[in-house]
């Protein structure tokens, strides 16, 4: 994670003084309001801190994230990962950067914070270079009371976390409640579903599918699309059990 972070940070400089007439100012994050531009002095905050997320947008190697913090906000770039607007994150390892040109985005920043760490509640105080067990990414918060009835070649959860191995690779169709929608992440959308079955404590299903969401949170969407067993994007992004590359069934 070290290397991983030291290799952002050349990187964010290498484009900075590529699209800047100068390079930009590297400051930490104590100073972000009282530091004046030019000076040079590179400083890394190792501090624990919080911040709700109000936008995120992914840039293929980045994922970048507007903050609310102590009632400010601000940017911040994190490695690319799957995040929830709304949800206050953790982070640590931060450096500041000023006239920061992101060609992905084609956008310059006044002051952009470049986090090494970034992680939710359940991570804190853990040492988030270790990658988290599956159930912490795939799970929702609670599991809610639902009665959901299926038709056709419809597979309840309850069949398919208990048969894994039996769709592994293969196409099938579910159908559930909509508890959970993270947008455009990874190039992707990430939908998480219930159906009010359960097996040995797995009760929600994640899915990922591009293009448009034309469905809403609480809706009852039926989706086909390929089943992935222990599949693992990244940055402790780790799924037992995924659909993958799914499409609404009408």
């Amino acid at each position: 994670m070290k290397k991983l972070f030291l290799l952002l940070i050349v990187s964010a400089m290498i484009i900075g003084s590529c699209d800047n007439a100068t390079t930009p100012a590297r400051v930490s994050q104590e100073n972000m309001n009282n530091q004046k531009p030019g000076t040079n002095n590179l400083s890394v905050d190792k501090k624990i801190k919080s911040a709700k997320v109000l936008e995120a947008i992914d840039a293929g190697t980045y994922t970048y994230v507007r903050l609310e913090s102590d009632k400010k906000e601000f940017w911040a770039a994190i490695t690319a990962m799957p995040v929830d607007t709304g949800k206050t994150y953790y982070y640590k390892e931060s450096i500041l950067m000023r006239d920061f040109h992101s060609k992905q985005l084609q956008k310059t920043f006044d002051s952009i914070l470049f986090i090494e760490s970034f992680f939710d509640h359940e991570h804190m105080g853990m040492d988030v270079s270790k990658k988290s067990s599956p159930r912490d990414h795939t799970a929702t918060v609670e599991e809610e009371n639902l009665t959901i009835s299926h038709s056709g070649d419809e597979l309840p959860l309850s069949d398919l976390f208990s048969n894994k191995e039996k769709y592994q690779g293969k196409q099938v169709t579910v159908k559930g409640k909509v508890v959970k929608i993270s947008s455009n992440i990874m190039d992707r959308n990430w939908i998480h579903i219930q159906d009010g079955s359960n097996y040995n404590g797995e009760f929600d299903l994640t899915i990922t599918l591009f293009g448009t969401v034309d469905f809403a949170l609480n809706d009852i969407v039926a989706f086909k699309g390929n089943i992935t067993l222990n599949k693992d994007f990244g940055a402790g992004y780790v799924y037992n059990i995924i659909m993958e590359d799914a499409e609404v069934v009408k």
